[in-house]
């Protein structure tokens, strides 16, 4: 024969059990909010961008690869531009999509005619930042270890070309070919 106590701490036990699901549910249904938008270009605001133009370049008289028309020098990253990760997470069953986000990003690209010639970005790791802090707290701690490798690179190891320059405001896609560096030595 049980004992009455026996069944009151099963019962409990179950009802921590539920309540705890329960509480995950409604967070990540009802009261968490939803993920960011992804990251898109968009128009840069007055002075959002900034280039250097190369006298050599603009004179190249490559009409069909669009030298002149003030797109050769060397373009460097706007202040706002932002980098980070999205990745699908389960939390006890649930789906959701964890979003972490730094504007600590700097870089340049080089182009010349149609081409972007060379290009590197850096990205402050130690600034990336969700909507959790214990999320947070993983990824700078045993996913990403910024106190060891504070900062992630991406270099081109190769030209880009783009073929036609497009139109403003007209989005292309190309394949770029490069080097990403995540946990690496300061100083790499």
């Amino acid at each position: 024969m049980t004992k009455p106590w026996t069944k009151l701490a099963l019962a409990a036990a179950l009802g921590v059990v539920f309540l705890a699901t329960a509480g995950i549910w409604l967070y990540l249904n009802v009261f968490r909010d939803d993920a960011p938008e992804r990251l898109t270009l968009r128009e840069p605001s007055g002075g959002a961008a900034s280039s250097t133009t190369t006298a050599a370049a603009a004179g190249a008289g490559d009409e069909a690869a669009g030298a002149g028309q003030g797109v050769d020098g060397t373009w460097t990253v706007a202040a706002g531009s932002q980098a980070g990760y999205r990745v699908q997470e389960v939390l006890f069953g649930q789906s959701a999509t964890a979003v972490g986000r730094t504007e600590d990003v700097t870089g340049e690209i080089s182009v010349v005619g149609s081409r972007v010639a060379s290009g590197s970005f850096t990205v402050d790791m130690t600034t990336v930042r969700s909507d959790e802090s214990r999320r947070d707290n993983q990824f700078r701690g045993r996913i990403m270890d910024v106190a060891s490798y504070p900062k992630s690179t991406f270099r081109l190891t190769s030209p880009v070309e783009v073929g036609r320059l497009p139109a403003d405001g007209e989005a292309v896609t190309v394949e770029a070919t490069g080097e990403l560096t995540l946990r690496a030595p300061p100083g790499r």
